[in-house]
């Protein structure tokens, strides 16, 4: 559209999709867990503290906690992931800023070049008011006839 200065700008995450797939992996293997421990504790509703029951639900429990570590090394590697993407993001805008700079210096560079004092010292010319005083023109200005035909010719 003319006479519209539009800016846009996006950031793309990269791992984003991969991380979001893991993450939802590791929480429903979590809730499976979950279901599967209130299994066992109804299983050995009444030994709850035999060997059998606390062999079971050991076995729950350390597969619990080994879904638990692989969600905070996803997080983990999400966050450097992330660390890294804005390192790099911040160090594009610095070197905009310094493409930004460098033209708005140009620009100026230019605007004093236009407006010098130079170029501006210079006086229009100035159109002869009287003309009365000069030989061969008429009050109006303007040459008479007979000299403007031969000129003409």
């Amino acid at each position: 559209m003319a006479g519209k200065n539009e800016i846009k700008a996006s950031v793309r995450l990269e791992g984003g999709s991969t991380f979001k797939k893991d993450i939802t992996d590791v929480n429903k293997n979590l809730k499976q867990l979950d279901a599967e421990s209130k299994k066992v504790s109804a299983e050995f509703d009444g030994q709850a503290n035999s060997l059998q029951a606390l062999t079971a639900k050991q076995k729950v429990l350390n597969k619990t906690l080994e879904e638990a570590q692989k969600k905070v090394q996803l997080y983990d590697s999400r966050i450097k992931d992330l660390e890294g993407q804005q390192k790099s993001i911040s160090e594009a805008t610095e070197k905009y800023r310094s493409e930004l700079k460098d033209a708005q210096a140009a620009l100026s560079h230019m605007d004093k070049g236009i407006t010098s004092p130079a170029i501006s010292d210079i006086q229009p010319c100035r159109m002869v008011q009287d003309t009365s005083s000069m030989p061969g023109v008429s009050r109006t200005g303007r040459l008479p006839r007979e000299t403007r035909d031969r000129r003409s010719q």
